[in-house]
């Protein structure tokens, strides 16, 4: 699928369905995406890159780099794994408290809050979806009292399988905060492809112990502990 840049944030006569709570009240999810998130832009990268990734190791693909892109308008992560139809998308998007991801430790996740962690920080964002032949592009947005999941077109393509989210930034000042946040949040990834619009280097190196990983992406000497490829802060005290 081919990375597009260029978006109207208006959108009109579309379909949709307005997202169901799994578990847990409305008010909660409408809480946690406006105070829950300490790091809106980290957790964005953190979320969709992580997400990226579990759509490759579940379609055996996990060699294969997603793509992340930067630019002054727009943050992308692209995926080329399973793709989602629309019940996937469904239970993917349309849920609080529900994942499809909770019946293995292989990939990330598994409480549902990622897929929207962009709510966080805008009050809307893209999905464009392929699974066997057939695109969904939607967008979800959030209302002051609830979220909705619109489509904006759907339907046959050659295209190949794939997932790719847009989240537009709310500043042109932000990119170099989502730089960093790439920095900081993958830099213990060794299969993620930077665009050049990044100005990111795809030459990092991972040195890789047995109880350690040391990364050239990572710019402060600093503990951290990883769960998977994602690292956390740790105190050196």
């Amino acid at each position: 699928m081919k990375i597009e840049t260029n978006y109207n944030d208006s959108v009109s006569t579309l379909s949709g369905f307005d997202m169901k709570v799994d578990g847990e009240s409305n008010e909660l999810l409408m809480y946690i995406l406006s105070q829950g998130y300490s790091d809106p832009i980290g957790s964005i990268v953190r979320e969709y890159s992580t997400n990226a990734i579990d759509a490759h190791i579940e379609a055996g693909k996990m060699n294969e780099p997603i793509v992340i892109h930067v630019d002054d308008s727009v943050f992308q992560v692209q995926d080329f794994g399973t793709g989602m139809d629309k019940e996937r998308i469904t239970n993917v998007f349309c849920k609080f408290l529900g994942s499809t991801k909770r019946d293995t430790n292989e990939i990330h996740g598994g409480f549902g809050l990622g897929a929207k962690s962009a709510l966080a920080y805008r009050d809307h964002f893209m999905i464009y979806t392929v699974k066997d032949n057939y695109h969904h592009r939607l967008v979800m947005r959030k209302g002051n009292n609830s979220i909705r999941l619109e489509t904006i077109s759907e339907g046959y393509t050659d295209e190949i399988n794939g997932t790719k989210i847009t989240v537009p930034l709310l500043s042109v000042y932000d990119k170099s905060k989502f730089v960093q946040a790439m920095k900081d949040q993958l830099a213990y990834f060794d299969n993620v492809t930077f665009t050049p619009s990044t100005r990111i280097s795809n030459d990092f190196k991972l040195y890789e112990g047995k109880h350690f990983k040391v990364s050239s992406l990572a710019e402060e000497n600093k503990p951290t502990i990883l769960l998977g490829s994602v690292n956390y802060p740790s105190s050196n005290k």
